[in-house]
């Protein structure tokens, strides 16, 4: 029982440190950058300069970026790829071997990352949050 809960501790304080991380590394760029944009005046935002995180939903999900609080939506991406790293980390972790260790991490990243996107994809498409929307009528 007791290492299930230095694992949950464990597994939690790394979420933390990712997520916060990540808020700094992400959403603080996007702030700046989004400010720059209104300095300059201008209307047109350019698409490269998204994250690679938002293009991906755009282009495979067809996220309507006018339907979606921008900031909310980074926010949400930011827990998505913090629990994947958290998860693909604490796995990794568990293995003896450093090798191993490398292993894991590099067979179960892609994966990881894949499906945890596809829920997350689905479930904006569910909100309606897309070009074409797929929710059913009942």
């Amino acid at each position: 029982m007791e290492q299930v809960v230095s694992d949950i501790i464990i597994f939690v304080i790394i979420f933390l440190l990712v997520f916060v991380i990540y808020n700094f590394a992400v959403i603080n760029k996007e702030k700046k950058r989004l400010e720059k944009i209104k300095k300059k005046g201008s209307q047109k935002v350019d698409e490269a300069a998204y994250p690679a995180e938002v293009m991906y939903l755009v282009k495979r999900y067809q996220l309507d970026l006018k339907k979606v609080n921008y900031f909310s939506l980074l926010r949400e991406i930011s827990l998505v790829c913090s629990f994947d790293l958290s998860l693909i980390a604490y796995l990794a972790t568990q293995v003896n071997g450093t090798i191993w260790q490398i292993l894991i991490a590099a067979l179960l990243c892609i994966p990881v990352i894949y499906i945890s996107f596809m829920l997350y994809g689905k479930r904006l498409q569910k909100k309606g949050l897309t070009k074409v929307c797929t929710t059913q009528k009942k």
